[in-house]
């Protein structure tokens, strides 16, 4: 056991089509939060009473909540599957959502990097700046987005993007759901 393994902090997210696309989607407020579930099945048979002999994983799945105070335009687009935007020759722009039946969510997923912040104690690193240790990093190479977004207008509160990823399995590499660590190696 090692003591200096317990972090803490924020993390930025990435999202993008590849490693080279990752896009930075701004600040958040509140925390990003990741939820692993996996459910199973208890073999029980008479002969052991209510007691378990086995159990067997039927399902796992993995979501990722992240408030973004960043609301911009190129957030709403990039976080909506089917929204597009239209530049105005003059000052103008704007990002158009369509209503998106039959959308395959799966289709439009992208990478998704949650990369931790440097704090103070961590030597060597700039504090505020992503850690330099990609070991740290939770990644979801395929999270799409249902494009649900949550905000308010508040006199006394930050505008908030509360968004939502969801992890699938990755055909093109065993159907890996997740990856905690450096997802290049």
């Amino acid at each position: 056991m090692a003591i200096s393994d317990v972090k803490l902090g924020a993390c930025e997210v990435w999202y993008g089509a590849t490693t080279a696309t990752l896009v930075n989607l701004g600040v958040t407020k509140g925390g990003v939060e990741v939820e692993v579930d996996t459910e199973t099945y208890t073999v029980m048979v008479d002969q052991y009473g209510n007691s378990p002999i086995k159990e067997y994983i039927t399902a796992r799945s993995c979501m990722v909540r992240a408030p973004l105070a960043e609301t911009s335009l190129a957030n709403i687009e990039a976080l909506i599957p089917g929204a597009g935007s239209v530049e105005n020759s003059g000052s103008g722009s704007k990002v158009q959502v369509q209503q998106g039946i039959g959308t395959d969510l799966q289709a439009s997923a992208k990478l998704l990097v949650l990369k931790p912040v440097a704090s103070e104690t961590q030597l060597g690193v700039t504090p505020g700046t992503t850690s330099g240790n990609d070991n740290d990093n939770f990644v979801v190479p395929q999270a799409g987005l249902k494009g649900n977004l949550s905000y308010a207008f508040k006199l006394d509160e930050e505008r908030i993007f509360n968004v939502e990823f969801t992890a699938y399995p990755d055909s093109n590499n065993n159907g890996v759901l997740f990856i905690v660590g450096d997802h290049t190696v």
